[in-house]
């Protein structure tokens, strides 16, 4: 039998199952699988898929919903001890990431908790994919019916593992095209998937995704106005304790931020020839001590997380985004809201489908155009640069989005049987 028509008899859902469904209300229990460790397992740095079920999270319980979030970490809630037994894996750039090892366990808390909604953020993770196994197949854990679930295509996997692994062998042993023809695979159980862009959808299409225009949910991402603003009146700016900053405040402060690895693409910018400035690097990750090693003239300012981060960002001039293989890119809106706009590559889908007006930032199609990038950007007013993202991303209407096109699972049905 071929690995297509597999796919067809195992991952091909009823078509009632693609149709409408109605809104969980307030008070319903949904299970949110997210693959991602806290910030203190990570030298201090939360990923974009952490943040984002951070504060989904925090909005999805102030509007009513009971949210149990399935991760490598979790603690379990009869004696306090860890829930899954987990294993330190490098990991998309990530020196100690936590992976769940007995994925099993996934199918227990299911049949614990009963959830009204499955969220499953990280499909091409051990817990992702393991929640997803069990939802289709439910016999797996001793129940009877399947239980559809939503899933986000939140990173381009195949290309971040490529890159990754090609780099640390100094091979080009991995063909991220190969790997790509399981992307369909993964998500072809799943009853919505949320996209961040609309480009990401066209890519899911050409990666033979056949009927993504009734299964794909365009989910933009949100930002936290309280945390990422522009500098407020006689605010301190951190980079004033440094000597480097205090021998030349004039010149612009050009920042990265975020986990330093190999997919995210760093060395390109540094490779560039920048007119004078200040270039900054916030974070860690696998190749931090290389890039250190062989970039003398880029200040690495460690790893700083929450207020003490977005301080460092709101007092930039300009950010940086040179990745590739992101599909969205929170620290574009994050720095956007602060006031920062950022330069990004054209060809890219997460700075061509967010950085669309002159006041977000530029799109460059090589090296050669940063320098006029870099000084388009010093020319934006900071306040009309946040207030374009402001008044475009929200995390009331991300988590709004999802409950719309999360289905009930038979246990709601069960308990609310008329």
């Amino acid at each position: 039998m071929s690995a297509l028509s597999l796919e067809q008899r195992y991952f091909n859902l009823p078509e009632h199952i693609h149709s409408p469904e109605p809104t969980l209300p307030p008070g319903a229990q949904i299970l949110y699988v997210c693959d991602s460790t806290d910030g203190n397992s990570n030298g201090g740095m939360i990923s974009g898929v952490k943040r984002t079920q951070l504060a989904l999270e925090k909005v999805l319980k102030r509007m009513g919903y009971l949210v149990t979030v399935a991760h490598s970490q979790m603690q379990d809630s009869q004696n306090g001890q860890a829930y899954f037994r987990s294993a330190t894996v490098p990991f998309q750039g990530q020196r100690d990431f936590k992976a769940a090892i007995n994925v099993g366990k996934i199918g227990k808390l299911i049949r614990e908790i009963q959830p009204d909604g499955v969220f499953v953020a990280t499909l091409e993770g051990p817990l992702g994919l393991a929640a997803a196994l069990f939802s289709s197949f439910p016999k797996l854990i001793g129940l009877e019916s399947r239980i559809p679930y939503i899933a986000s295509y939140t990173s381009r996997f195949h290309d971040q593992v490529a890159m990754s692994v090609n780099r640390k062998l100094g091979l080009n042993l991995l063909d991220n095209n190969q790997l790509a023809h399981f992307i369909p695979v993964l998500y072809r159980a799943a009853h919505r998937i949320l996209v961040p862009t609309k480009t990401m959808e066209e890519e899911l299409k050409k990666l033979g995704y056949r009927d993504m225009q009734n299964r794909a949910v365009l989910w933009p991402r949100g930002v936290d106005s309280q945390e990422w603003h522009p500098p407020k009146p006689q605010e301190q700016n951190p980079y004033t304790e440094y000597d480097w900053f205090k021998a030349h405040p004039e010149l612009p402060i050009i920042l990265y931020f975020g986990r330093v690895a190999a997919e995210k693409n760093i060395e390109t910018y540094l490779n560039a020839s920048l007119p004078p400035c200040h270039l900054v690097i916030i974070g860690d990750g696998s190749i931090r001590e290389d890039l250190e090693r062989e970039y003398s003239r880029v200040h690495f300012l460690g790893t700083h997380y929450n207020e003490g981060l977005a301080a460092y960002v709101r007092f930039a001039s300009v950010h940086m985004f040179p990745s590739t293989t992101d599909t969205f890119g929170n620290s574009i809106v994050e720095a956007g809201a602060s006031g920062v706009p950022t330069i990004g590559f054209k060809n890219a889908a997460g700075p061509k489908d967010i950085i669309t007006t002159p006041e977000r930032g530029f799109l460059i199609n090589d090296l050669t155009e940063i320098p006029a990038a870099i000084a388009h950007c010093l020319n934006i007013n900071p306040q009309d640069c946040a207030t374009s993202y402001m008044n475009e991303y929200s995390w009331r209407t991300a988590a709004e989005t999802l409950l719309l096109h999360l289905p009930p699972t038979p246990f709601w049905s069960q308990r609310h049987a008329t």
